[in-house]
């Protein structure tokens, strides 16, 4: 699906808000004050009503406007599709083909470079896209966490993100500066939830990380014309399954500390 012109309005109210239960708690609280959306009457009583709707039209409208577009579901790996055309007899006397290698997604170049996803790639606790305009980083999250739980510190060239139940999860220096009062943050209520962070640049360029030190893309080979916006739900796996496989691989070399201490070291961090 591709972006409206609006998505970046829409982006601007969930951050804000602090996410989308919010921001659509704060949509109907004003629709209720400023509007007639929430008055009712019986048109065989009031078959000329100057405002609101007949009884049940409003909250049918809501639902009209949710089932417009398709739900989508979050897959840990693809189910494997079983030939139907092979029968018992025949799978015991002759061995199945084995289906085709398929190519990683996170390739590398000679040069030791990710080859681009998304005209981005992966780096530690997050993966990220990018147009010549923007970039967009995303980053899974524990359970349950809401705005109030995100501390974001975010200047013109350097970032840090923290989290009450995940502790410190990105800080660095940025490829470029970003023009902060247009780039933001919002979480999207998915599972696991995962905190997206819009950048702006400063002047329309392709990034070949989001921080200097991280794992670097391979510029030469960006695609200008692919879409950004979306990942299909095979690759959200994929990528999710190397974040957690890198992320295991930091908690391994950093000493574990207790809850109490985590939560001590956050705000030390990221102050409020």
């Amino acid at each position: 699906m591709s972006e409206s012109p609006d998505d970046q309005v829409y982006a601007q109210l969930a951050a804000k808000a602090g996410g989308v239960e919010p921001l659509l708690a704060g949509m109907f609280a004003f629709l209720n004050r400023r509007t007639d959306f929430y008055v009712e009457f019986d048109p065989a009583q009031t078959p000329k009503a100057s405002m609101g709707f007949p009884k049940g039209v409003a909250e049918r409208m809501v639902l009209d406007a949710f089932r417009k577009y398709p739900t989508k579901s979050y897959v840990e790996s693809p189910p494997q599709a079983a030939s139907s055309t092979t029968t018992a007899e025949n799978s015991s006397s002759r061995p199945s083909a084995p289906p085709p290698p398929q190519p990683p997604l996170l390739q590398m170049t000679a040069e030791g470079k990710q080859v681009p996803i998304g005209n981005g790639g992966i780096g530690p606790n997050y993966y990220w896209t990018q147009t010549l305009r923007d970039a967009t980083v995303y980053i899974d999250v524990a359970e349950g966490t809401r705005g109030k739980d995100v501390k974001c510190e975010l200047r013109a060239c350097e970032m840090k993100l923290a989290v009450a139940k995940d502790g410190l999860l990105v800080e660095g220096t940025f490829e470029d500066p970003v023009r902060v009062d247009e780039s933001m943050w919002t979480i999207n209520i998915s599972s696991p939830p995962q905190i997206v962070i819009t950048l702006e640049k400063t002047r329309n360029t392709w990034w070949k990380h989001i921080f200097i030190g991280h794992p670097e893309v391979d510029t030469n080979k960006v695609d200008s014309t692919a879409k950004m916006t979306e990942y299909d739900e095979m690759t959200q796996a994929q990528i999710r399954k190397i974040m957690h496989e890198q992320r295991e691989k930091q908690k391994q070399k950093s000493p574990p500390f207790k809850e109490d201490e985590r939560e001590e070291e956050l705000f030390k961090q990221v102050p409020i």
